[in-house]
């Protein structure tokens, strides 16, 4: 009798063999057209524009430097002006405050020396409102330092006004130095808003601006006539001019006599 089993596992064992795969088949792609831009029309085209683009550039750029200096001096004269304004508002509220400082009593001795602290009350409100228009006030670059000097001046003036307002609280014997202190700060500020006036109207002149017409919160003082020569010496000389015609005259009488 045959085997059946060998026979059976022999079948499978010839079965189960793999046969060897086949060669993969080679994908053929479709060609892709290149942009337009890749091309070497169209990198030329694309040169060609740029070039023309820069020239554009390139001529709004001189054309804003040709009229750069005209409109920025237009500018710089308007904010000149504006400014110029600010400041002459502020010097209306300063100016009558320090004018009634510079007539303050200078001597201890004084009658006016005991109303100073009623008026020292008032120039004090009086520049403390200065004092914040001078704080909203917003310069140019240009005139920042005048700025300085304005706000500075105001503050010394209100600093004055304080020293005049303790001059009845003191000693007799201590109200002279004190007022003399109070009259240096008024003169020191009045002194510092001039200075401020001269950078300005410098800045103006820069600027082919005339000038601010700024004046200082004291005007000063005209100056004394100098004195005249005496005119003793030219008396005493027509007097001995007179002697000696006088004795010529005589003498040419005698001589006339004589003759």
């Amino acid at each position: 009798m045959a085997i059946k089993g060998k026979k059976k596992s022999q079948s499978r064992g010839s079965q189960a063999r793999r046969r060897p795969a086949a060669a993969p088949r080679p994908v053929v792609t479709p060609r892709r057209n290149l942009p337009w831009y890749r091309t070497r029309g169209g990198m030329a085209v694309a040169a060609l524009a740029g070039l023309i683009v820069l020239s554009l550039i390139v001529a709004a750029v001189l054309a804003n430097r040709t009229s750069a200096p005209a409109s920025s001096t237009g500018q710089q004269q308007g904010a000149l002006e504006t400014y110029t304004s600010s400041i002459a508002d502020l010097l209306q509220v300063a100016a009558p405050t320090a004018g009634q400082m510079a007539a303050a009593p200078a001597n201890a001795g004084d009658p006016g020396v005991g109303q100073l602290a009623g008026s020292s009350k008032k120039w004090d409100a009086k520049l403390a409102d200065a004092e914040k228009n001078a704080g909203q006030v917003f310069p140019v670059p240009q005139v920042v330092t005048a700025q300085r000097l304005f706000s500075e001046s105001i503050h010394l003036f209100s600093s004055a006004a304080k020293t005049y307002g303790l001059v009845p609280t003191v000693p007799a014997s201590a109200r002279g130095p004190l007022l003399q202190r109070a009259a240096d700060q008024r003169d020191q500020a009045n002194f510092i808003w001039q200075a401020g006036v001269e950078l300005l109207d410098k800045q103006r002149a820069l600027a082919k601006l005339g000038p601010s017409g700024l004046a200082a919160p004291i005007p000063a003082q005209p100056a004394a006539p100098s004195p005249q020569p005496s005119s003793g010496k030219s008396g005493a000389a027509k007097k001995q001019s007179g002697s000696k015609s006088g004795g010529g005259s005589s003498k040419s009488g005698g001589k006339s006599g004589n003759g």
